[in-house]
């Protein structure tokens, strides 16, 4: 596990009650909604929605309705099936098709004419459920970034041309729902006490050992906290849908709290290094983080004393970003989801994108970024300008994308550097180390210097010293690390990829 201090994380936490969280978590999804779950992601993966909209044309809403029906078909036809627990899709004619007046109610039409029918009634009548189906795939990439990761761009950028006025005129519903949160739901049930009892704390609380012991007496502690808690605010049933409404929101916030407690841990992790490593007030050459324009691919300059400070403000403001990142979130889908702020799909340098307004979760990044220099407590070293909307950022959605990337670029290291102890007791790997780095706290040192210099130089197709350039400097290392010499520490700690999998 992660050695930082997750009692440092929660107090940062702290600093935000728990009903301003609970406003922005996302509800755990039910047995049943998984079903639907499953019925969504199917349609996703056989729709080519994206590939035959997103091209440049000037005339595409007839296209743009024409492929939102054909994916709303097949949702259609999956939950239909599904329903019905048949295993062949049958159309009850005797329901969808219009009586011929030479024949009876049971004369079958036509596919078109089903197809056709289908349109007018079933589509308009079955919308509230094409909505919450949407609702639930959103709630679920929020709580699980690492899932859909092809499939949530895909959803999102149809959500997008289905929320016009002319989407929906012509489908005859609005697909938008908003995201099932936890403060919704405990509103509903009126149990909105329920997140000032002191008792909530403990049981959605995390720690950090590798002790299998210890592990498990938290994990019945906490399930005892759950019982306890539902059992006083819902009744002691456990079947009864109050109950189980209250047991998914507790877990929801546990699955939060978890997920940010881990990325900010691994972000402090690394703050930790920096310092121990490289913030003495002397330093030899070979700690130093010095770096200058056109040398190992780096285009900014800095002295050691610059550039140290550059790479913690970057951290930080990772950190602060993963602090918030329920909250970005839902601001990205009201940027992305906002039909007063239309796109404009057109050619930015890096192909043609959706270019799109993002006031909100620019005002928004300004607030974390104000944090993390309060933070640091220093002045800022290069520029602060967050690029949204623009040939760089072309819209909310990329921006939240990079920032979901930084665990999977900073967990890697992490573990590569805390695993090099655990190596070393493989034979032959001390002496092939200590050849190649003198010894384990060199290598260290060798990795992390190499990373906090040109992970942080301003390379990259768009880099630079920008608030997104710094990103996109970390994932251009990233790119190169198949050409370090320590790329085998890396493989024997368990390295596959930076990029996770789809």
């Amino acid at each position: 596990g992660i050695n930082a201090e997750y009692m440092g994380v929660q107090s940062k936490m702290k600093k935000y009650n728990m009903l301003d969280q609970a406003k922005y978590i996302p509800l755990r999804l039910s047995h049943e909604e998984r079903k639907q779950l499953n019925i969504l992601i199917a349609a996703l993966h056989v729709s080519e929605y994206v590939d035959k909209v997103d091209l440049p044309r000037y005339q595409r809403q007839d296209l743009i309705i024409s492929e939102l029906k054909d994916l709303l078909h097949i949702i259609w036809g999956w939950g239909l099936h599904i329903a019905c627990g048949s295993k062949e899709l049958r159309v009850n004619t005797k329901e969808i098709s219009e009586t011929n007046e030479e024949g009876d109610g049971d004369t079958a039409m036509k596919s078109d004419e089903v197809v056709d029918r289908v349109d007018k009634v079933y589509l308009k009548e079955n919308g509230d459920y094409f909505a919450s189906l949407f609702e639930i795939g959103r709630r679920y990439k929020i709580m699980n970034p690492d899932k859909m990761r092809s499939d949530y761009g895909k959803l999102l950028y149809m959500m997008q041309d289905a929320c016009s006025p002319e989407s929906i005129r012509g489908l005859g519903f609005n697909p938008y729902k908003p995201i099932v949160t936890v403060e919704q739901v405990l509103r509903q049930l009126d149990l909105l006490d329920l997140l000032n009892d002191p008792r909530l704390e403990k049981a959605t609380a995390s720690i950090s050992t590798d002790d299998p012991n210890e592990l498990e007496q938290h994990k019945k502690t906490k399930e005892a906290l759950i019982v306890e808690l539902c059992n006083e605010f819902a009744g002691s049933d456990p079947k009864d849908p109050k109950y189980d409404a209250l047991e998914r929101c507790i877990r929801s916030i546990d699955d939060a709290n978890c997920y940010v407690r881990d990325n900010v841990c691994t972000l402090d992790q690394m703050i930790e290094y920096l310092h121990y490593f490289f913030g003495k007030s002397e330093i030899d050459k070979s700690r130093t983080l010095e770096i200058w324009r056109g040398k190992g691919g780096s285009c900014l300059s800095h002295d050691h004393s610059t550039q140290f400070v550059f790479v913690l403000q970057s951290l930080t403001l990772w950190k602060v970003v993963q602090l918030h990142m329920f909250r970005l979130w839902h601001v990205v889908e009201e940027d992305m989801l906002d039909a007063k702020q239309p796109y404009r799909y057109r050619y930015t340098g890096q192909g043609y994108n959706r270019v799109q307004p993002a006031y909100r979760i620019s005002s928004e990044m300004r607030s974390v970024l104000h944090e993390a220099m309060q933070e640091v407590g220093k002045g800022w070293v290069g520029l602060s300008v967050v690029h949204l909307g623009d040939n760089d950022v072309p819209n909310a959605l990329n921006f939240i994308d990079k920032y979901t990337q930084v665990p999977r670029i900073i967990n890697p290291i992490v573990k590569c550097i805390q695993g090099t102890e655990d190596i070393l007791k493989w034979p032959g790997i001390k002496e092939w180390m200590d050849r190649q780095f003198t010894n384990t706290e060199n290598l260290k040192c060798v990795i992390l210097r190499d990373f906090f210099r040109h992970g942080f130089d301003g390379s990259g197709d768009d880099g630079g010293s920008c608030i997104d350039g710094r990103l996109t400097s970390a994932w251009n290392w990233c790119q190169q690390l198949s050409n370090k010499k320590y790329l085998p520490v890396f493989q024997l700690t368990g390295f596959s990829s930076f990029d996770g999998q789809f």
